[in-house]
């Protein structure tokens, strides 16, 4: 919209990617006021609508120009993303993502607050993960700038097999897939086994360290592939 105008629609673009996606891309054309009265003209200010919500984002008018604008509507949130190793198989998961289906959890003191929207593993143990994490806006007691956040890795009863020994720290999210933040994970068992994560392949226990070191080195091979699977996912 330009002022209270509405100046064009979206037409949507599916995109390929593996094993699934949680965005959309989309081609916008904005008309000018020649073509519709009240629209477009040198310098004006674009709002963009989604189902209703006005996205954060803005732009502006410029005649034959074209731009490549990630949009987020609604409450904000968080996105934090990286690699693991798992203490047993995991299943890969697929869309549509929500809550109930999520193996990596967000919690923000001691409330549940997101869930996966990306989890991938390499022959069921290397994972590769991305989670949406709530605002307090969306649900009390969540997300807020600084706030820390713990990750805990459940099974289907969602019982907890284990706790990341980092933290991340929720920042609202801009859309933008190169400002999510990367956060690679240590899983310590409720038996106080370290799993290690992709970077260090630390292990507190001696009989765990060689199976962590083979993982990590098989890892280093699908990096590629999984870093071009979440690009694909994150075009926008």
């Amino acid at each position: 919209m330009i002022g209270d105008q509405i100046c064009g629609e979206a037409e949507y673009i599916g995109i390929p990617c593996d094993p699934a996606c949680t965005f959309v891309e989309y081609r916008l054309d904005v008309v000018s006021d020649r073509v519709k009265p009240g629209c477009g003209y040198e310098g004006a200010a674009i709002t963009f609508f989604v189902k209703g919500m006005q996205a954060s984002q803005t732009a502006t008018w410029h005649a034959g120009s074209s731009e490549h604008l990630p949009l987020t509507a609604g409450p904000p949130f968080a996105s934090v993303g990286g690699h693991f190793l798992a203490p047993q198989k995991l299943p890969t998961l697929h869309s549509p993502y929500s809550e109930d289906s999520s193996i990596l959890i967000p919690f923000i003191n001691g409330v549940a607050c997101g869930y996966d929207d990306y989890f991938w593993c390499a022959d069921g143990i290397g994972c590769s993960y991305s989670t949406i994490i709530y605002s307090e806006q969306q649900r009390p007691g969540c997300g807020y700038e600084g706030a820390p956040i713990t990750f805990k890795l459940v099974d289907a009863q969602k019982n907890v097999i284990a706790t990341a020994a980092e933290k991340g720290v929720w920042h609202a999210w801009d859309g933008r897939w190169p400002s999510q933040q990367e956060l690679n994970l240590t899983l310590v068992t409720p038996g106080g086994i370290r799993i290690g994560n992709v970077g260090t392949g630390d292990a507190r226990s001696g009989a765990h360290k060689p199976i962590n070191v083979a993982i990590a080195m098989a890892l280093a091979g699908m990096a590629t592939l999984v870093t071009g699977a979440m690009l694909r996912r994150r075009t926008t």
